[in-house]
């Protein structure tokens, strides 16, 4: 203080020893202020080059010229030339107003009153408090509230931030100021914030947007009606389902958060965040663009152009595109649908896993897979399921087959432009529906073909018409039955509520159905029948025997042998029933016991 003062009063006084003494006064104001001052709340002249006295009315009149310093309490002004009138003032010229050792105001013109502790200031006006300056033409400063204001425009300048505005408050106990109109904000990291209504806590460093704010920066887009800015961390916060877009990316939610230096964007209530190629939507979105992250959190969606992922936390890496997903979860990827407790999938090498009661489906042919845990290798179109209840289940004559086996090995095919699907089953295959059932020790299913190759004492029961061969092909066409072709040892046997058992038996059989039943077979090479023949609908009157090298059987639609035709040498005979009902072909094995009755079937141990 006692520096400012010597600079103030140095020229123009040290030639003259009234100077001298007046000097030596300054010296010694801290101490004498220190002290109980009587004359608190009076305007003190401290220092004036010519000082006249005038009295009117009984009133009393200063005119202070040149170099003038001027105390009322703790407050100091200076200027060119003042008036005092009481506890009034006009200044003029060069006019500073000092507060403590930390905030003074400058202006061309000051009208205070000591009475308000209210200043005004006009023309070029500036205040400085600490690292803080504030440039208007129209100053209010009230010194009892230390609140400054201006109604006619004026700038802050706060280190990395300049705030522009028509009207604006600055609590300098606070060192808050409050913006009103107009208000513009220009960042040095480039932002750019327009709104109506502004508050900025300069020792904090934090804007706080109060009204509807447009704020850009490159191509960065960001709307909001409530939120906050830290300059030195430099978070910011927008509430009240702001809108964000930068360059094709655009977001919304209740509330978005931005941390610029670590290049996280958090997205929370209603969360919504999209760009030219991809979707995100959940209850809380985490967007990390150092580690090119998606996070989604609660009613999780993500959409790209390759794949549909929906689950309660989604996670992405757009980097090698890896994704997991938990809860409740289903991703959808070309014609596939994938539903599990679990996925995981690793973008690096294109292997997927799914867990917990795993759902695939085919929404092109109806296929699905059902399974504990299952693989997916995307480049080689493989799939792997895995567990003890692991089953394929296909549409089949508004039915649904299913099908089981120890290991199960689905792969997508591309032939001609032509996508199949591909299935490879190996130990103790089941097969169950209400119409076909049938067990294997080996399955090979073609997509493009709808065929089934059955292998390793193959056997297929349709109603009560059981198929055994060393091989069994079975034909589907549109979702039914078309064909079930028998290779070698080649067996049918057709069950009656009687007991009496149809038989027929050739090297090759070769069924073929119309109306999801049997409808004739071709028996190539060794065939033999045993048929029982009923008399209209009656008793029977007896069994008939017939050997030949080709035959063909026609069939009844309950699946009963209606008429056989006999190609080349057929011989045979007719014997009455009784003596028949025993007759057994070579190689006759009813398999009826192993023939899995219902669903549970599929699983229940041997």
């Amino acid at each position: 203080m006692r520096k400012l003062f010597r600079e103030i009063t140095t020229n123009g006084l040290e030639n003259s020893s009234k100077a001298y003494l007046f000097f030596l006064c300054l010296l010694f104001l801290p101490e004498i202020y220190a002290q109980k001052d009587t004359s608190q709340n009076k305007i003190i002249v401290i220092h004036s080059e010519y000082l006249n006295f005038e009295t009117s009315n009984n009133q009393e009149y200063q005119y202070l010229r040149q170099e003038v310093v001027i105390r009322h309490k703790k407050t100091y002004l200076f200027c060119d030339s003042a008036i005092i009138v009481g506890l009034k003032v006009k200044a003029i010229g060069h006019v500073r107003i000092v507060e403590g050792d930390s905030l003074q105001i400058f202006g061309d013109t000051l009208l205070y009153d000591g009475q308000t502790l209210k200043a005004e200031l006009r023309q070029n006006v500036s205040l400085i408090h600490h690292d803080k300056q504030l440039f208007t033409q129209q100053l209010n400063y009230d010194l009892k509230k230390r609140i400054a204001s201006y109604f006619n425009n004026g700038i802050l300048i706060s280190t990395d931030t300049r705030i522009k505005s028509k009207k604006a408050y600055y609590d300098a106990k606070t060192e808050k100021a409050f913006f009103k109109d107009s208000v513009n904000i220009i960042l040095n990291n480039g932002m750019n914030v327009q709104s109506d209504t502004i508050e900025f806590d300069s020792k904090k460093n934090e804007v706080q947007f109060l009204a509807p704010t447009s704020i850009k920066k490159d191509s960065l887009q960001i709307y909001c009606e409530l939120g906050n800015y830290n300059v030195n961390s430099r978070v910011a916060s927008f509430d009240k389902y702001p809108i964000y877009k930068n360059n094709s990316e655009q977001a919304s939610a209740r509330l978005i958060i931005n941390n610029e230096l670590q290049k996280i964007t958090s997205l929370y209530e209603n969360a919504q965040i999209s760009d030219s190629v991809s979707t995100a939507k959940g209850d809380t979105i985490i967007i990390n663009d150092s580690t090119n992250t998606v996070i989604i959190k609660g009613n999780g969606l993500y959409r790209d152009k390759e794949r549909e992922i929906k689950g309660h936390k989604i996670f992405y890496n757009k980097n090698d595109k890896s994704v997991r997903v938990e809860g409740k979860t289903e991703l959808i990827e070309g014609k596939q649908i994938i539903i599990a407790d679990r996925i995981d999938y690793s973008g690096s090498d294109d292997i997927g896993y799914a867990y917990g009661a795993v759902i695939v489906k085919d929404t092109q042919t109806g296929w699905q897979i059902h399974c504990d845990t299952f693989s997916y290798n995307k480049k080689d179109k493989i799939l792997i399921p895995v567990g003890k209840r692991k089953y394929i289940s296909t549409p089949l004559d508004n039915d649904t087959l299913y099908l089981t086996a120890n290991e199960i090995f689905s792969q997508e095919k591309i032939q001609e432009n032509d996508t199949f699907q591909t299935m490879t089953a190996d130990g103790d295959v089941r097969i169950w529906s209400r119409k076909i059932r049938g067990l294997c020790d080996s399955l090979f299913f073609h997509g493009k073909d709808s065929l089934f190759s059955l292998f390793y004492n193959p056997v297929l029961w349709s109603d009560t018409t059981q198929f055994t061969g060393d091989t069994i092909l079975l034909y589907m066409k549109n979702k039914s039955i078309d064909r079930i072709n028998l290779y070698n040892k080649s067996f049918i046997l057709t069950e009656s509520y009687t007991g009496l058992i149809d038989q027929i038996k050739g090297r090759h059989i070769f069924s073929y159905f119309k109306n999801k039943k049997i409808h004739y077979a071709d028996v190539i090479g060794n065939a033999e029948s045993v048929y029982y023949v009923q008399e209209d609908g009656k008793g029977y009157i007896g069994m008939n025997y017939i050997k030949c090298s080709k035959m063909r059987i026609d069939f009844f639609e309950d699946e009963k042998i209606d008429k056989i035709h006999f190609y080349t040498q057929p011989d045979g005979n007719m014997i009455p029933t009784y003596e028949g009902k025993d007759k057994r072909l070579e190689g006759f094995m009813l398999r009826t016991p192993e023939q899995p009755k219902e669903f549970e079937d599929l699983f229940k141990l041997k």
